[in-house]
């Protein structure tokens, strides 16, 4: 079981959909060819997740709508935008923190906690994308979908974040991904970097 390690989560800025895109072959596994010692720490957490989210067994379903237009939405109010419903009062406890120049999938990169922080993530994710799914999938009413929107207000930017990401992963032949063999390399290459965060 994961520790209750409590990770400053990531905003979702302008750039982020551009900056996640540009980590493609990270989430997909693609193999490298240059040595992991000179990948940046987003690449590392990208590899990780990306694994995590291919060997989840949940299924893609009109849920990740919702959150995918959370995203636009948070996307502009970031780029300046005053955007507000009768969700903005729990929204408005949802934004993360910008990251440092540098970092897209965490604020300033790999730290001690960070495979824990990876870990609690993904459990997250199956819990929220859980939770979502079970209430966009029994909407009979106006009430419910009012429901459903206000449970996707209340999700962080990194939560909204991570689901927009494994919905990605999830369209794309993941039966196929599903059968690699867990990074250890990586691991090992993160637990390295976080030991030199605190040293």
């Amino acid at each position: 079981m994961t520790e209750n390690i409590q990770n400053e989560p990531i905003a979702i800025t302008v750039t982020t959909e551009q900056d996640l895109m540009a980590l493609d072959k990270a989430f997909l596994g693609h193999a490298t060819t240059q040595s992991l010692q000179n990948q940046s720490d987003d690449y590392l957490i990208a590899s990780l997740l990306g694994w995590h989210m291919m060997n989840i067994k949940m299924p893609d379903t009109k849920a990740s709508t919702y959150s995918f237009t959370e995203f636009a939405l948070r996307r502009g109010i970031a780029a300046g935008g005053d955007f507000i419903d009768e969700n903005s009062d729990v929204r408005s406890h949802s934004f993360g923190a910008p990251s440092t120049p540098g970092h897209i999938l965490t604020t300033n990169g790999i730290n001690s906690q960070t495979l824990t922080e990876v870990e609690n993530r993904i459990a997250t994710l199956v819990r929220h994308y859980s939770k979502l799914n079970e209430l966009a999938s029994n909407e009979l009413s106006a009430e419910d979908h009012a429901k459903t929107w206000r449970l996707v207000a209340g999700f962080s930017d990194q939560e909204i974040i991570d689901i927009g990401i494994w919905a990605m992963l999830a369209m794309c032949d993941a039966a196929k991904f599903a059968g690699q063999p867990y990074p250890v390399l990586v691991e090992k290459e993160i637990v390295s970097r976080g030991r030199k965060s605190v040293a």
